[in-house]
């Protein structure tokens, strides 16, 4: 008898061996930043070799624009350069320039028939806020009361100030004939009224001005204009102004 087939021990069977596949696994996150590397390679040469071509654009530019100055002569060049500057002081200029039209405008608008205008004066130092004196007379004082009222009304005149308020003898002129007749002097009130008015207020706007028959400017005010260039101080008064 064979002593192997008579052994108590439990035999384990025999078994082939078995071979295991392999699981290849895939990491996404590693692809995401090949991806990312990668791309921040291409973009680094790419933002490189555009930032290189636009220096060669540049530098070909500034080569051509140095070739067509050397086209131009430098007199030339100069009096370009000086003509600018004379149109950018011009506009300047301008842009300081008053007109004494709003004035009278304001006058005619806000100041009473009770008043008696006789003497104006305007005066502007530099660019400064030019400065109005108004002389005249009134019957009474109420009036002088009702027209400073008036007065606040108006942005050019409003904030005038009424000085040298006193009592005068007047002699009344004929408004047609301007004969002063002496015999029928009246006592009235005098007054000054002086303001500072607002350079905003004044700002100079061309306008048509209207021809008479006979091809000359028609005017209703005389006034006689000084101006001292010196000091650079701008005078205008008038005389005689008559009543509003």
């Amino acid at each position: 008898m064979n002593p192997q087939s008579t052994s108590f021990i439990p035999q384990r069977p025999t078994q082939g061996t078995v071979k295991k596949r392999s699981v290849r696994k895939i990491y996404v996150l590693t692809y995401i930043s090949y991806v990312l590397f990668f791309g921040s390679v291409f973009a680094a040469v790419g933002t490189f070799a555009y930032n290189t071509i636009l220096h060669s654009q540049l530098q070909v530019q500034k080569d051509r624009l140095v070739k067509e100055e050397s086209k131009f002569n430098q007199t030339d060049i100069d009096s370009v350069r000086d003509l600018d500057k004379k149109i950018k002081t011009a506009s300047a200029r301008m842009d300081l320039h008053l007109s004494v039209l709003p004035v009278f405008d304001a006058l005619e608008q806000s100041v009473a028939k009770s008043l008696q205008l006789d003497s104006f004066k305007y005066t502007r130092a530099d660019d400064a806020a030019p400065k109005i004196v108004v002389k005249g007379t009134t019957a009474a004082f109420d009036s002088l009361v009702f027209q400073r009222g008036v007065l606040a009304t108006n942005p050019v005149l409003a904030g005038g100030v009424f000085t040298q308020v006193s009592l005068a003898s007047v002699a009344p002129v004929d408004a047609k004939t301007g004969i002063v007749h002496t015999d029928k002097v009246e006592t009235k009130i005098a007054f000054s009224l002086s303001k500072e008015v607002d350079t905003s207020l004044l700002r100079y706007a061309p306008t048509a001005v209207s021809a008479g028959s006979n091809g000359t400017t028609q005017s209703g005010t005389n006034v006689a204009t000084t101006t001292s260039t010196a000091t650079g101080t701008t005078s205008i008064t008038g005389t005689n102004a008559g009543t509003h």
